[in-house]
């Protein structure tokens, strides 16, 4: 009787996971409009982390916050990414780093990119890398 209780509570649970609409990886775009240069000290907390997963996470919303708002400038996190660059523990991390920095340093050449519904920072970094790729096969 348990057993099949056990059961039933898992096939209920699993329906209502399936149902679930998957959630985007980055929130509404409006978070970022309203973040001021004060908000940057967020994602330099996070580049510092030693957490490589901290890391990328921060590297994407970084890259994220400079396609939503091409304006925004914040030296101090432009320079801890170039660090992240230089200095992460696997090139994968390094890369992801580079890719930021060149959103950061040519937002129009990624725009659209910020509409994209991803669902992991992977996805994200997969089309910022292929939007560069296209760009350096164009030239």
């Amino acid at each position: 009787m348990k057993t099949a209780a056990v059961v039933a509570m898992m096939v209920i649970a699993l329906q209502a996971n399936a149902q679930a609409p998957e959630q985007p990886y980055f929130g509404a775009s409006a978070r970022y409009e309203r973040l001021g240069t004060g908000g940057g000290r967020i994602y330099l907390a996070a580049l510092a982390s030693e957490n490589d997963g901290v890391v990328e996470s921060a590297l994407a919303h970084v890259a994220m916050m400079k396609l939503v708002r091409p304006d925004a400038g914040c030296p101090a996190l432009r320079e801890a990414v170039e660090r992240t660059a230089r200095t992460a523990d696997t090139q994968e991390l390094q890369y992801k780093a580079y890719l930021t920095l060149r959103v950061l340093d040519d937002p129009g050449l990624f725009k659209g990119l910020e509409r994209g519904g991803y669902a992991a920072a992977d996805e994200f970094f997969g089309a910022a890398a292929s939007r560069l790729a296209m760009h350096y096969a164009a030239r």
